[in-house]
């Protein structure tokens, strides 16, 4: 598996600066949620809130 690198701006978060990227996921052709995520690049799997699976259902 190859690597690969990206880079986004820190943003100001309660005077703490967070690595806050936009992802957006879609299910369908219809059902999309965008959000705003925190990037923890040392995590192995990610997790969502129930209600951000529940909000791409046909």
């Amino acid at each position: 598996m190859g690597r690969s690198a990206l880079t986004f701006a820190y943003k100001s978060v309660n005077g703490n600066l967070r690595p806050l990227i936009p992802i957006e996921i879609q299910k369908g052709a219809k059902a999309t949620v965008r959000l705003i995520v925190l990037v923890d690049s040392g995590a192995d799997v990610c997790i969502f809130w129930g209600e951000v699976g529940g909000s791409t259902r046909d």
